[in-house]
């Protein structure tokens, strides 16, 4: 994925990647291997749908990055001994 390649978090550690197109009105999310278990793409589109994109079509940008990463750092905390197994 393009967070792997980007190595997101750097050695030994894992990271989230949120991209998003104001001009295009959309946004991704890419989740680094030894984060797919916890952050999986059900969860991930999830998250996107009933967080982050409401925030984002009331145009609080700043919002909806806020509370959509605290959601992915909440599902984190809560399943962080499975991380990279």
């Amino acid at each position: 994925s393009l967070a792997n390649q980007l190595a997101l978090g750097g050695k030994k550690r894992d990271g989230i990647l949120i991209v998003f197109s104001l001009k295009d009105r959309q946004f991704r999310t890419e989740v680094s291997v030894g984060l797919e278990k916890v952050i999986t793409s059900e969860i991930s589109n999830r998250i996107n749908q009933t967080v982050i994109s409401p925030q984002f079509a009331a145009q609080n940008y700043a919002g909806g990055f806020y509370n959509g990463i605290k959601a992915l750092a909440e599902k984190i905390e809560a399943n962080k001994a499975r991380i990279g197994k």
